[in-house]
C-alpha cells in the first residue's frame, strides 16, 4: 500500500513540476544572454507543451536561438508546433529559413506538404534541396506526387535531392507493404540516368520489390559488367527473402568471375542460410586465395558439427594466410555439438589435424578435452603430441599437474620438452604457485635425465616458493653441465631479493662467461625490483653491477637501472659511464636524472642537461635536454627543494575539521622523532617545480608539512604565489602569512600572499590539509612587480 501512494504522488505532482520548469523556461527565453535562451530551448525540448509554442516561434528568425528553438518545437507533440513552423517559412530566410525546412521534415508533417512542394523550384538551391528530402521524410501519397511532379532544374544537387526524396517514400512505402507502388518509385528511378550512389539504392530496391523478376534480375546483374547493377544486387543479395533465392545465388556462384566471388560469399555469409554450405565446400577449392578466404569466413558462421572431420582435415592442408582463416572459422564454429565432434574426433584424425583440432579446443576454451589432450599429449605423433601439450597449458588444472609432470619427465625431443615445461610452469601458475605446485614437479628430479632435470628445475623456478627456489640453488654446483646451466638459468629468473648478493657472486666467478652472463641478467632483474628501498641502496647495488660487467649488453641493463636512481652522485656515475662504450645509453641515464633532480638538486643538475642539450648522442636526446632547460627557464622562480612529513590524522575528524589542529611538528614542543624527507615531484619530470604528497597521504583527510628555506642578500619586500591540492597554512620566520581552508584541486598561483624578507636565511613552513584524490603544491616567489630576486637561494635544512 505504501508503494502504491508513492507512485499515486509522484503522479500527481509530476504534471505540476513540469509546469513549474516550463514556467522558468519560458522566462528564461527573454534573458539578454543567448547561451541563456538557448539552455531554455533545451530544457523546452525536453517538457515543452503547446503553450510554449508562441514564444519558441518567436524566435526561428534570431540566428543566435533559432537552431535551438525549431529543436523544441520539433518535439513537442502538438499539432501547434507544426502550423508554427510553417507560418515560419513566410517571415523567415537563407539559413533559418532552412532550418525550418529540416524541422518540418523532421517532424513528418503531412500538412506542410504543399508549402515544401513550392520551394522544390526554389532559387536558392540548399533550399531546394532540404525540402526535396523533408518531402521524403514525411513520406505520403501528397509527398510523393510532389517530388515526382518537381521542376526540372540544371543544378545536379537539386536532382539528385529530389531522387533522395523519392528514395526515401519508396522506402516508407515498402515498410508499410505497399510493395508494388515501392516498386514503381525504384524502377523509374533505376532509368533516370542519377548519380551512381542514388542508382544503386535505387536497383537495390528494385531487385527486392520485384515480386516476378526481381531475382532473375539479381542474377544478370552479379553476371554483368555494369558496376552499379552489382553492387547493388550484392546488397540486395544479402536481404532478399526466401529459400529459393539462397538455391539461386549458391547455383550462380561458381559462374562469376574471382572478384565477385569473394562479394557474394560474404553476401551468403550475411544471409545466415545454412543451405549454402556445398557451395562454401566447392568454393574451398577454387584457386584464387581471395575466393577461398571467405568461403572459410563463411563456412565459421555457417558450417556444423557434422562437418567437422571435413574441415578439420581442409585446415591441415592449408599455409599462410589460408591456414589462419581455417584456424579462425574452426574456432568459431557454432551450429550442433562442435567441441563434442572435435573431441570424439580427435583420436581418429590423421595427426596434421589432429594437431589443429587441439588449437582449436584450446582457442574455444574446451576445459571437457582436457582428457583426450592429455591421452594425444602422451601417445600421439609429434606435430599432435606437441599442440596437445600447448593446449593442455591452456586448459588444465592442477589435477592434470602430475601426468604433464610425468610427461615433462620423460620427453626427449626439445620442441615437446619445451612445450611441457611452459605448459607445467603455466598451469602451476595459474594454480596460484609456491610449494605447493613445485612439490609436484621437484618429486620428479630424481632419476630425470640431464635434459629432463634441467626442464624441471626450470618449471619449478618459474613455478617460485622457498622450496623451488632451495633445489635450484642447489642444483647450480651439480656436476652435469646441463642441470648446473638449467639451474643457473632458473634461479636468475626466479630467485627472490634476497638473492643479490650471490647473484652477484656467481657473475663473478671465474669459468663460463655464458654463465657469468647469465647470473648477471638475474641480478639486473633482481635490482628493478628494488623500487621501494631507499636510494642509495639502489646506486649502491648500481654501482656494483656495472663494476662486473663485462659485455655492453648487461651494461646497458645496469644504466636502465641508473637512470631511475635519482640522487646526485648517480648523476655523477652516468657522467663518468658516458665516457665509455655505452655513451648513448648512460647519456640518456644521465638525462633521466638531471631532470629529475631539477626541483630538489638545480646546481648538480642543469650543467649536465646543458651539456647533454649541445653535444649529447642523438637528436632526440639533446632534444629533450633542450625542453628541461626551457622549463627550468619558465619555472625559474618556483620554490625547490623541500621537505615533507607526515600524514598525520586525528580519528573522526575530516580534512576541513583538521585544519585548525595542530599535530605534528606544528605541534609545541616539536617531537624530536618526526621524520622528514626530501619532497618528491610528479612522475612527469617536467613537472619538477611542483611538489607532489599524494604518494605519502595513505589515504584521505590528513594533514602533512612542508619546509625549506631562502636567502636574500637583502631584507625586502616579496609576492608569493602558491597553489595548493587543498587547504594551506603558511608561516615565513615563524610568523603566519597565508591561510585558506580550501577543499580544490591544484591550481598553481592561485592564491597570492605579500612577505617581507629578512637579510639572510628565512625560515618557510607549510601545513597542506589532504582531503580526497591527489595532493600537492606549488611556490612561486618573486619581487611584488613579479620579477625574479637577485641573490635567491633556496636550502632544505641540515
Amino acid at each position: 500500500m505504501r508503494t502504491q501512494t508513492w507512485w499515486l504522488t509522484l503522479a500527481l505532482l509530476s504534471p505540476l513540476a513540469a509546469q513549474t520548469d516550463e514556467a522558468t523556461a519560458l522566462a528564461g527565453l527573454q534573458a539578454g544572454d543567448a547561451n541563456a535562451r538557448v539552455a531554455a530551448c533545451l530544457t523546452l525540448q525536453r517538457i515543452g507543451s503547446a503553450a510554449a509554442v508562441p514564444a519558441l516561434a518567436s524566435l526561428l528568425g534570431d540566428p543566435a536561438v533559432a537552431q535551438a528553438a525549431r529543436q523544441a518545437l520539433e518535439a513537442i507533440p502538438d499539432s501547434a508546433a507544426g502550423a508554427a513552423l510553417r507560418a515560419a517559412l513566410a517571415t523567415t530566410r537563407g539559413a533559418e529559413r532552412v532550418g525550418v525546412v529540416q524541422s518540418l521534415g523532421a517532424r513528418a508533417e503531412a500538412t506542410a506538404v504543399p508549402d515544401l512542394a513550392g520551394l522544390l523550384g526554389d532559387a536558392d538551391p540548399l533550399a531546394a534541396r532540404t525540402a526535396a528530402r523533408a518531402l521524403g521524410r514525411i513520406g505520403t501519397a501528397a509527398a510523393l506526387t510532389a517530388l515526382r511532379g518537381a521542376p526540372p532544374s540544371v543544378d545536379p544537387t537539386v536532382r539528385a535531392a529530389v531522387a533522395d526524396g523519392l528514395l526515401l517514400c519508396a522506402e516508407q512505402l515498402l515498410a508499410s507493404r505497399q510493395t508494388a507502388a515501392a516498386a514503381t518509385v525504384y524502377r523509374d528511378l533505376a532509368a533516370a540516368g542519377l548519380p551512381a550512389h542514388l542508382r544503386v539504392a535505387a536497383l537495390r530496391g528494385l531487385y527486392l520489390t520485384d515480386r516476378d523478376g526481381g531475382l532473375a534480375r539479381l542474377s544478370a546483374a552479379l553476371q554483368g559488367s555494369d558496376r552499379a547493377a552489382r553492387q547493388a544486387a550484392l546488397q540486395a543479395a544479402a536481404d532478399l527473402p526466401g529459400t529459393a533465392v539462397a538455391a539461386t545465388l549458391a547455383k550462380l556462384l561458381p559462374s562469376l568471375a574471382a572478384v565477385a566471388q569473394v562479394d557474394l560469399l560474404a553476401a551468403l555469409r550475411s544471409r545466415g542460410d545454412p543451405a549454402v554450405v556445398p557451395a562454401l565446400l566447392r568454393a574451398q577449392q577454387h584457386p584464387e586465395l581471395a575466393v577461398r578466404l571467405a568461403a572459410w569466413q563463411a563456412l565459421g558462421e555457417l558450417a556444423d558439427d557434422k562437418l567437422l572431420a571435413g574441415l578439420a582435415d581442409r585446415a591441415a592442408a592449408c599455409e599462410g594466410a589460408e591456414l589462419s582463416a581455417a584456424r579462425l572459422a574452426l574456432t568459431r564454429l557454432q551450429r550442433g555439438a562442435v567441441e563434442a565432434a572435435m573431441i570424439r574426433r580427435l583420436p581418429a584424425a590423421a595427426p596434421a589435424a589432429q594437431a589443429e583440432l587441439a588449437r582449436a579446443l584450446a582457442s574455444r576454451r574446451a576445459v571437457a578435452a582436457v582428457p583426450a589432450l592429455l591421452h594425444l599429449a602422451t601417445t600421439g605423433a609429434p606435430p599432435a603430441a606437441l599442440r596437445a601439450t600447448v593446449a593442455l597449458g591452456e586448459l588444465a588444472d592442477l589435477a592434470v599437474l602430475p601426468a604433464l609432470v610425468k610427461l615433462l619427465a620423460s620427453a626427449s625431443e626439445w620442441p615437446l620438452l619445451d612445450a611441457a615445461e611452459q605448459a607445467v610452469a603455466a598451469v602451476g601458475l595459474r594454480a596460484g604457485g609456491g610449494d605447493g605446485p613445485a612439490a609436484t614437479v621437484l618429486a620428479a628430479l630424481p632419476g630425470a635425465q640431464p635434459i629432463n632435470h634441467g626442464a624441471l628445475l626450470r618449471a619449478a623456478g618459474a613455478i617460485g616458493g622457498p622450496a623451488a627456489v632451495q633445489a635450484v640453488r642447489q642444483a647450480l654446483d651439480e656436476a652435469t653441465p646441463e642441470v648446473a646451466a638449467a639451474a643457473l638459468q632458473a634461479y636468475a629468473e626466479a630467485a627472490p631479493p634476497s638473492a643479490l648478493e650471490d647473484l652477484l657472486a656467481l657473475a663473478q666467478r671465474p669459468g663460463e662467461a655464458l654463465r657469468r652472463v647469465v647470473a648477471l641478467r638475474g641480478y639486473w632483474r633482481l635490482v628493478a625490483l628494488l623500487t621501494d628501498r631507499p636510494a642509495a641502496e639502489r646506486l649502491a647495488r648500481v654501482q656494483a653491477g656495472l663494476a662486473v660487467c663485462e659485455r655492453l649488453p648487461e651494461r646497458r641493463l645496469g644504466l636502465a637501472e641508473l637512470g631511475r636512481v635519482h640522487l646526485p652522485a648517480a648523476l655523477a656515475l652516468a657522467v663518468q659511464q658516458a665516457a665509455g662504450e655505452a655513451r648513448e645509453e648512460a647519456e640518456l641515464a644521465a638525462l633521466q636524472i638531471a631532470t629529475a633532480l631539477l626541483g630538489s638538486d638545480r646546481v648538480a643538475a642543469e650543467p649536465v642537461l646543458r651539456r647533454l642539450a649541445a653535444t649529447g648522442a642523438g637528436d632526440e636526446l639533446r632534444q629533450r635536454a633542450q625542453a628541461a632547460l626551457a622549463e627550468l627557464t619558465q619555472r625559474a622562480m618556483y620554490l625547490m627543494p623541500w621537505q615533507v612529513c607526515g600524514p598525520f590524522r586525528e580519528p573522526g575528524r575530516e580534512c576541513q575539521a583538521l585544519y585548525d589542529i595542530a599535530l605534528g611538528p606544528e605541534r609545541e614542543p616539536a617531537d624530536p622523532a618526526i621524520h622528514w624527507q626530501p619532497a618528491v615531484s610528479p612522475p612527469d619530470p617536467l613537472l619538477f617545480w611542483q611538489v607532489d604528497l599524494g604518494g605519502l597521504t595513505g589515504g584521505n583527510h590528513c594533514l602533512l608539512y612542508l619546509r625549506t628555506r631562502l636567502e636574500v642578500p637583502t631584507a625586502q619586500p616579496a609576492r608569493l604565489a602558491i597553489g595548493t591540492d587543498d587547504g594551506i597554512k603558511l608561516w615565513l620566520n615563524g610568523a603566519l602569512v597565508h591561510a585558506n581552508n580550501a577543499v580544490r584541486g591544484l591550481t598553481p598561483d592561485e592564491d597570492k600572499c605579500d612577505v617581507q624578507l629578512r637579510a639572510g636565511w628565512n625560515e618557510l613552513f607549510v601545513k597542506i590539509t589532504q582531503h580526497t584524490v591527489g595532493c600537492g603544491a606549488t611556490f612561486r616567489l618573486t619581487r611584488p612587480d613579479g620579477q625574479p630576486i637577485a641573490g635567491l637561494r633556496v636550502a632544505v635544512p641540515e
